[in-house]
């Protein structure tokens, strides 16, 4: 690995880290010292960045919780999800996967 990707890498992980363990409050409290720290402090991002990054974690959030409800969505995404890290499937064939999979499951229900 690039030692000034790693050294970053070290930096942001040390920055969460500290921001985990020393924070207090509720989720407002946290994105308004995260804003803090990587917009005013350390110029990482600008506003806009921050502002869909966090609508972005926020969806992914609700759509997760929402979708991953029984143990035959969770293996299907865990499958999923080693397929495209190990393996470097095309998405595609995830995507008809888990539509075969929905169908049969609502057919054989």
């Amino acid at each position: 690995m690039n030692p000034a990707l790693s050294q970053r890498l070290t930096e942001v992980a040390a920055l969460f880290f500290r921001l985990g363990a020393t924070a207090f409050g509720g989720p407002v409290a946290h994105i308004a010292m995260m804003h803090d720290e990587t917009v005013t402090r350390r110029g990482w991002l600008d506003r806009v960045n921050v502002s869909s990054l966090g609508l972005m974690a926020a969806v992914t959030w609700q759509l997760g919780r929402a979708s991953l409800t029984g143990p035959l969505a969770i293996l299907s995404a865990c499958v999923s999800l080693l397929l495209l890290t190990r393996f470097r499937i095309n998405s595609i064939w995830l995507i008809l996967g888990g539509a075969l999979l929905g169908l049969a499951q609502m057919v054989f229900r």
